[in-house]
């Protein structure tokens, strides 16, 4: 969680929920998309995706995921834990949200924004049609 200086997460303060794209091991990316909204007081969610960083089997040999099974496995993952995310940030008193991702993180925010119950900023960039 990166928030503006002096400010908490509240009804006052917007908040996107960074997803990752295909081999994002790591925050400096979405670190450095986060800079800008925060001097603009928006905070953000950066999650660090299954099977990616340290949540990296041991077993896997950097991005290259074992099993085709993985890649459903890290897309289903992805999309609840966002989903699950957005909704503490609105249980913190939250209420305008967005969602963003790059690539595979793309895919994954337009499918978060389209299950999200409440009214979701979606910025799905360079995404293809699917995973």
């Amino acid at each position: 969680l990166m928030l503006p200086p002096g400010k908490r997460l509240s009804d006052e303060l917007s908040c996107v929920l960074h997803l990752p794209g295909t081999g994002d091991h790591g925050f400096a990316l979405r670190k450095m998309v986060s800079k800008p909204l925060l001097r603009d007081g928006v905070a953000s969610l950066i999650l660090e995706g299954a099977f990616y960083g340290k949540r990296r089997p041991s077993s896997q040999p950097g991005a290259k995921l074992l099993h085709v099974t993985d890649l459903f496995l890290l897309g289903r993952t992805t999309i609840e834990e966002a989903r699950a995310l957005l909704h503490w940030a609105r249980q913190q008193g939250v209420r305008r949200l967005g969602v963003s991702g790059m690539s595979m993180g793309g895919v994954h925010a337009a499918m978060v924004a389209a299950l999200h119950p409440y009214p979701l900023a979606a910025v799905p960039i360079m995404a293809p049609h699917s995973a």
